[in-house]
């Protein structure tokens, strides 16, 4: 019984070390933002948790950092097929809370993502200053996606520094 007891405890004291070493050095559970390296040579934020975003890859917004660079890729996660076949392009309309909005080009991939490749500092500026955005390729009818972004300033922080260390 006691060395059960022993092991348990062990265990639980053990884990979090176990998680660091496999590299999950930042994790927000504000809003559900999640941030990591995705080895080899890059950082990564999600707005869901991981565990979530794998079981349903819609829905949701991820932010890339290359290791040693200021560039951020911003990606929109669609539900399935939101995208024809053969839609290589579309033009993602942004809308913030206070009405604050912009467009921006993206590129589709798969169907139901659309991924702009250099986010620009004016997408930047509106994911930190929004505490919520609908986003919205132009010209299709179905519903904007929405997002709570008050924790988005936190998430590019911890991104930077993610893809700045080691």
């Amino acid at each position: 019984m006691r060395r059960t007891v022993l092991l348990a405890v062990c265990l639980v004291l053990a884990a979090p070390a176990a998680a660091q070493a496999e590299g999950l050095r930042y994790l927000s559970d504000k809003d559900g933002w999640v941030v990591y390296p995705d080895f080899p040579d890059r950082c990564i934020a999600f707005n869901r948790i991981a565990e979530e975003f794998n079981n349903a890859p819609f829905n949701a917004l991820s932010l890339k950092q290359k290791a040693k660079s200021e560039v951020v890729e911003f990606t929109a996660y669609f539900w399935p097929d939101a995208f024809a076949p053969g839609e290589t392009e579309t033009t993602l309309h942004i809308q913030g809370a206070s009405a604050a909005s912009l467009d921006v080009g993206a590129r589709i991939d798969n169907g139901f993502k659309a991924i702009v490749e250099t986010a620009p500092t004016d997408l930047l500026a509106l994911l930190q200053s929004e505490l919520f955005v609908t986003i919205a390729p132009q010209g299709k009818t179905s519903p904007p996606l929405f997002f709570r972004t008050s924790h988005a300033p936190d998430a590019l922080r911890q991104l930077a520094e993610c893809s700045h260390s080691g």
